[in-house]
């Protein structure tokens, strides 16, 4: 089904033939399945690129913030910053903006993808949590609480995720804030 108009024709008619699991909502039907993320992927290809470069903007946007913050540990966060955080958003930059890796790979595989993407980013958030967080103030928790926010935002409202990915995401963001 590479056809889109055929993918939301038979979407639109509500085929008996036409099943989901009740566990992931997914399609049963494989090639359904691919035909429905492939055509997610081109409808959703512009909204992805613009949350993308918001959370690119934003990661390095928050670097004078830690700086006013946690003065001491500037250096620590920067090396993590700009040693983990960004360059995995920049190892990401092909899944939107690279017509063979879209082709061979972000169409059929965007959602893994933008979990891994994710993930990369709560990695470095972490090691930052751990250099920041030896003494917790006030404004260590005001701004660990505005972190997990804009993620949990980002996870369930921008990336438009599988709501089985979002939820474990969600739950992997919370148990790590948490610990």
């Amino acid at each position: 089904m590479d056809d889109p108009q055929a993918l939301s024709r038979a979407l639109d008619e509500r085929r008996d033939d036409v099943e989901l699991s009740p566990l992931t909502l997914t399609f049963r039907d494989p090639a359904l399945e691919r035909a429905y993320w492939e055509h997610f992927f081109d409808e959703n290809r512009r909204a992805l690129i613009i949350a993308y470069l918001i959370v690119v903007v934003f990661a390095v946007a928050f670097t004078p913030v830690e700086y006013a913050l946690f003065p001491a540990r500037y250096p620590s966060l920067w090396a993590v910053r700009f040693g983990v955080i960004l360059p995995g958003l920049a190892a990401f930059a092909p899944v939107l903006f690279s017509p063979r890796v879209i082709a061979r790979v972000s169409r059929r595989y965007i959602q893994e993808l933008m979990v891994a993407g994710t993930m990369i980013v709560l990695v470095g958030l972490g090691l930052q949590s751990v250099i920041a967080l030896d003494v917790l103030t006030e404004s260590i928790v005001l701004y660990g609480g505005l972190v997990y926010f804009l993620l949990l935002m980002g996870v369930h409202c921008v990336l438009r995720l599988r709501f089985l990915y979002a939820g474990a995401l969600g739950t992997f963001i919370l148990a790590a804030g948490l610990a």
